[in-house]
């Protein structure tokens, strides 16, 4: 953990080095009536509070005494106080002070604060009346006709699929193929001065993490090129989380780590442990790393001057995902295929089609001001990372894909893989159904043409996934069970271009694949590609799963184990 010595000589340098008195917490007796509920948001900007007042004079704790940050303080507090008096005391005690004050807004903002700004667009409840209606009258359909004539609506409901599925799949290579030929690799970045990066926030939400998950991580992270100074490092935990707090124990953290302990509550989700440490962020900037991440060395810099060549809308940019492990087994074979198909052709495509770009769950780095203005993450929702790329779209602001990566821990067991496949399918339905509540408001805001987009990406994954069992039941019962009298209940017609829509979307997702893991020069994975087709069947399994869990537990967030991989324990892995 940050030891009480690393941060008690780093705030007393700089307390000695403003000829300040340095203070800590269990010397800071603070005046509760002092602090103010409508503040909180000004406290940790300036990083100060008020702590005690005589007649005449009013005590200031702050961990920036800089002759700059001072003036503003002094601004912020007005002309009703006639003198002022500062004392040094670390951030860590700052923040230790408003938890404990204001622990129950900061619970009641960090779950239902969203619902607070805009609970049409929640998903803190998952059908709205009209979609339930709607969900209603088609299956009374589907029913009443597959009543009236089985074979027929069997018929023609996996045409229906298999026409779906080629359109959706057509609809991303037309992406992938636009990556391929319009987008050309960046060029190399002109990294700014030391003295003009701005500070910068790292998100980091910990779960029952072991204590090589943790030694690392920090190993990733003292990797970052990027001024220790300008580095604010959030580890947030469940307050109950005793795994992870033990494993800290073994560790030295540097004085700009802080740790921070997520008020009980439930949905207990990755997003509502990110709304926690938005509260606390001091950077301009801002971004989220899992705790199994390895993300390249100067990813902060290149995220900040793509910020700065960029246009003002921009209020996001996700860096591209893989994995370090892919080599260890048929899974993170598949799982490596699948991302580099994901994040090097279809992300960089969209943004370059400005189109909504649904986020990946880590290394997404954010302008710290809009993530507040647009009410932080949804803590109900499967995927968090999703649902906020599309919301930025809604509020006028865009994504743009960054030339960096980072490397995950693939998952490595089946079980494992299958219930966080089933958690990612949910999101994607709950982002689906949430923007779907109002779809012409949402076309006002964002435009026929990224609503159609939306349509082909996010509800198109959801649907595909859904599609491919059906459609391999109806491929594999006509192959065994074909016979004459069969044949006579079919139109010959309907039923050679349901076969044809079928092996169609196979043979392009093998293209599409093949061609994503050649250019990334993964030779030896290619001839696993083929295998992506069980692999599909397995994501359509968790997609009808991720069904029952929508309707059952919507909020249920399923926590995927790191540290499980025989790579967790190497710090320098060949990528």
């Amino acid at each position: 953990m940050p030891t009480k010595q690393n941060i008690r000589t780093h705030y007393t340098a700089l307390a000695h080095q403003y000829d300040l008195p340095f203070r800590s917490l269990s010397a800071l007796t603070v005046t509760p009536h002092l602090l103010q509920t409508d503040k909180r948001s000004e406290y940790i900007r300036l990083q100060a509070i008020p702590i005690s007042q005589t007649k005449n004079t009013l005590t200031v704790a702050t961990a920036n005494p800089t002759p700059k940050n001072i003036k503003k303080i002094n601004d912020f507090l007005g002309k009703t106080v006639q003198n002022i008096k500062y004392v040094v005391a670390s951030m860590q005690d700052i923040s230790a002070i408003l938890a404990s004050r204001f622990e129950t807004e900061y619970a009641h903002i960090i779950t239902h604060g969203r619902d607070d700004l805009d609970i049409e667009h929640s998903a803190s409840y998952t059908f709205s009346w009209a979609i339930r209606i709607f969900l209603g009258i088609s299956l009374f359909l589907l029913l009443f006709a597959a009543v009236g004539n089985f074979f027929y609506t069997a018929l023609w409901v996996n045409a229906f699929l298999g026409a779906g599925t080629l359109i959706i799949m057509s609809y991303k290579m037309g992406l992938m193929l636009h990556t391929w030929r319009y987008l050309k690799p960046g060029q190399d970045i002109h990294l700014p001065p030391q003295t003009t990066l701005p500070m910068y926030t790292v998100l980091i939400p910990l779960l029952r993490e072991k204590k090589g998950t943790i030694a690392l991580l920090l190993d990733a992270l003292n990797r970052l090129d990027y001024p220790p100074e300008k580095l604010d490092i959030k580890l947030l935990l469940e307050q109950d989380d005793q795994k992870t707090l033990a494993a800290l124990q073994h560790f030295d953290l540097p004085w700009y780590y802080h740790i921070l302990l997520v008020p009980p509550g439930t949905p207990r989700s990755k997003p509502r442990a990110c709304n926690y440490g938005l509260q606390f962020a001091l950077g301009k900037y801002l971004t989220i790393f899992d705790g199994e991440d390895r993300p390249d060395a100067d990813q902060l810099k290149k995220a900040l001057q793509k910020f700065k060549a960029s246009n003002d809308n921009v209020a996001c940019v996700q860096a591209a995902l893989n994995f370090y492990n892919y080599r260890e087994n048929i899974i993170t074979r598949l799982f490596t295929i699948e991302y580099t198909y994901w994040f090097d052709y279809l992300i960089p495509a969209l943004d370059s089609l400005r189109a909504p770009v649904p986020l990946g769950g880590t290394s997404n780095h954010f302008i710290t001001d809009v993530l507040h203005k647009i009410g932080g993450w949804d803590p109900f929702i499967g995927t968090e990372d999703a649902e906020i790329g599309v919301r930025l779209y809604r509020h006028g602001y865009r994504v743009e894909a960054l030339r960096s990566t980072t490397y995950e821990e693939a998952n490595t067991h089946l079980i494992s893989w299958f219930f966080q496949r089933t958690r990612w399918n949910k999101g994607y339905m709950q982002t689906y159904l949430v923007n779907m509540r109002d779809p012409i408001q949402m076309i006002k805001q964002i435009g026929p043409w990224r609503f159609l987009n939306f349509q082909f990406f996010v509800g198109g994954n959801v649907f595909i996934q859904l599609a491919n069992l059906p459609l391999w039941i109806f491929l594999l019962s006509t192959i065994f069970f074909y016979n004459a009298q069969v044949a006579s209940l079919y139109p010959k017609l309907l039923y050679y271009l349901t076969v044809f829509n079928f092996l169609g979307s196979n043979l392009i997702l093998l293209i599409t694949q093949f061609i994503a893991t050649y250019n990334r020069r993964l030779y030896k994975l290619l001839p696993f590609v083929p295998l992506k087709l069980l692999y599909w069947m397995m994501m359509s399994l968790a997609g009808y799963y991720a069904i029952i869990e929508l309707l059952m537990r919507p909020g249920y967030w399923y926590k995927t184990e790191h540290g499980r991989s025989k790579q967790s324990s190497k710090t320098d892995i060949p990528i």
